[in-house]
């Protein structure tokens, strides 16, 4: 999976009709798990599709 199909930490809150924030928090409250974090102290987060929306089959998020 390229970084190209990861989400963002806005494109998940939009996704889950949430602020970024809430997204953050659910991070660090562990109930929310970024693929990947991109180097650097504000490093951003990339999120799976699929475990941002698991009812979406794997490879064909847009």
């Amino acid at each position: 999976m390229s970084t190209l199909d990861y989400m963002t930490t806005s494109q998940v809150a939009q996704v889950l009709g949430v602020s970024r924030q809430a997204v953050l928090q659910r991070v660090e409250a562990g109930s929310l798990k970024p693929a990947h974090k991109l180097p650097g102290q504000t490093g951003t987060y990339l999120f799976d599709p699929a475990d941002v929306c698991p009812t979406e089959p794997r490879g064909t998020a847009a």
